[in-house]
């Protein structure tokens, strides 16, 4: 074997294959996906065809739920033809196949799946992943979640609690649903017209709707519902690529992981291998010393999984961030957004860089992020869970600034009137702090994207002049004002104080008025400065909002530098 190393992910590049063994595992097996596809239909048909010739009540249920698996099982092959395990030299024929017998019949197409699930992988569980977006918006999906509660949660797919919004946003709203190819939207209109014309010649609309309808609209919602958590949810760590494999039974097997979907781990680091090569991959990597430390082996769906999912702190970092985080590659860093858990982490950066009057308490900190969800953020290390910056923003009227202010007055959420995005277009920087100038960045970078897409214009802050009381003791006839104004010598639109020549280079060039006791700081003498910066291009609201965050993010990187 050729001992040298291949990682088609970039999730993790020290779990390694040989290229002998790897082109072994990803070679692809056309025959076995037509093979298994057609399996999966034989099952369907006979399983309809013994529920009408029993006509019990109880057996056409259970028919009912063992469709829904075989439907399951479909959906999981239609994976595998949007990864072009049929073909990828003839894309028309694999995606053509692929629609008919997997996609088609549940409202959708290889194409938009393929268009979605690809951007999943190269983001998995960050404001890139649409996936992960999409299910964060929903309470559903918010963990750690009481046992019970999360029984109740399957019990309500279970009878259709969820369906009409679910297919609505798969088959409409989402990605996957808009822009699709002419050749996509000409087959399914075919496939669709063909469908209705054949099951009305042959009076089957009954059979449609109680089998294969019904199945679809309530078990399978059940079915990818547990099988979502299992994949990506309440997790203990971050694994790799915020993936988890679930170590399933036989009962597991047959409701719900159908055609190896349980090992999403293994799929994550190789997404090129096929379903049927998965538990062979994952015997391979149970010998490998990296995985065996950092894989996320969950033994049951109704076992180990209902146990980490209720677990106080479920899904570490990752679970947190409910509108977004972007890992970036080679840092080890994640910028998202915060949760009440960040709490303790976030207490450790406050006591590292403030003193004892000036930094935040928990109490604080859990009002900042419970008030303003999506305006509190920060950049933890992956290695350590450590908070690297943080930044806590809340909606402002600029006028506040236009009379004597203090900090404590203009951050606090029950001072004066709440404001939103309907209100004013301008944020106020609560607090910025930071044990690393890149994490800064980052967060940034991070915040600049979503700040366009929320249509947000300008954030205001309080700044200190470090450099004040040493310049008032060589001059103690030197005013604020001058001084807030001085520039450098050999830099002159730069300012002279150290602190807002930082803030200058990160875009905030306004003064836009000075406050005595603003702020306790001794190097200060206890003034504050109110600077102001413009969010570049914000001026094109429409334009934002219509476009998609990872194109957002995207150009961000462009403007700001650096890439995400």
């Amino acid at each position: 074997m050729n001992p040298s190393s291949l990682t088609p992910s970039s999730i993790d590049r020290r779990i390694a294959l040989s290229r002998t063994l790897l082109s072994e595992l990803a070679r692809r097996a056309p025959l076995r996906l037509l093979v298994q596809t057609l399996f999966e239909w034989l099952c369907i048909v006979l399983m309809i065809v013994a529920a009408v010739r029993v006509a019990h009540p109880l057996f056409s249920t259970l028919c009912i739920l063992l469709i829904a698996t075989r439907q399951h099982a479909l959906l999981a092959l239609m994976h595998e033809y949007a990864h072009y395990q049929l073909s990828r030299r003839q894309a028309w024929l694999n995606d053509l196949v692929g629609d008919v017998f997997t996609a088609f019949p549940f409202f959708i197409s290889v194409f938009g799946f393929r268009r979605n699930h690809m951007q999943h992988h190269r983001n998995t569980s960050s404001g890139q992943d649409p996936n992960w977006m999409s299910s964060l918006r929903k309470q559903r999906y918010q963990f750690p979640m009481s046992k019970p509660r999360y029984l109740s949660e399957v019990i309500k797919h279970c009878v259709g609690w969820y369906t009409f919004a679910e297919l609505k946003g798969y088959t409409v709203d989402a990605g996957m649903a808009l822009e699709l190819p002419r050749f996509t939207r000409i087959a399914r209109v075919l496939f669709t017209v063909l469908a209705v014309l054949a099951i009305s010649a042959l009076g089957w609309w009954p059979e449609v709707l109680l089998y294969w309808v019904l199945p679809m609209s309530t078990f399978l919602m059940a079915i990818l519902y547990v099988r979502d958590v299992g994949e990506h949810f309440g997790m203990p760590s971050q694994g790799f690529g915020h993936s988890r494999t679930v170590v399933a039974g036989w009962l597991e097997r047959l409701l719900i992981s159908q055609n190896g979907v349980h090992f999403h781990a293994e799929h994550h680091l190789f997404p090129s291998v096929p379903f049927f090569r998965l538990r062979r991959l994952h015997r391979i990597l149970l010998s490998d010393q990296e995985y065996q430390v950092r894989a996320v082996i969950t033994r049951g769906y109704f076992g180990q999984l209902l146990d980490e999912i209720s677990r106080p702190g479920a899904g570490g970092q990752q679970s947190g961030d409910r509108s977004g985080g972007k890992r970036t590659a080679g840092k080890r860093m994640e910028t998202r957004y915060l949760q009440r858990q960040d709490v303790p982490a976030l207490l450790e950066l406050e006591q590292s860089k403030w003193e004892p009057n000036q930094a935040a308490d928990a109490q604080t900190l859990q009002d900042r992020i419970r008030a303003f969800p999506t305006l509190s953020m920060a950049c933890f290390c992956l290695d350590t869970g450590k908070a690297l910056a943080s930044l806590f923003l809340r909606p402002v009227s600029p006028a506040i600034f236009t009379a004597p202010t203090r900090w404590e007055y203009t951050a606090d959420a029950s001072a004066w009137p709440y404001l939103d995005g309907a209100t004013t277009r301008s944020l106020f920087g609560i607090s910025l702090s930071s044990n690393r100038a890149d994490a800064v960045d980052d967060m940034f970078r991070f915040f600049y994207s979503r700040a366009l897409k929320a249509g947000w214009t300008d954030v205001f802050l309080g700044s200190p002049m470090p450099g004040f009381r040493k310049a008032r003791e060589r001059d103690p006839q030197l005013s604020v004002w001058r001084y807030v104004h001085a520039k450098r010598t050999f830099h002159s639109q730069e300012p002279l104080d150290p602190q807002l020549r930082y803030y200058f280079r990160k875009g905030f060039r306004q003064i836009v008025s000075v406050h005595e006791n603003y702020f306790p700081h001794d190097a200060s003498l206890d003034y504050g400065v109110i600077l102001r910066g413009h969010l570049p291009l914000s001026t094109s609201k429409r334009l934002w909002r219509i476009v998609p965050l990872f194109l957002i993010e995207s150009f961000a990187s462009l403007i700001l530098g650096g890439a995400r």
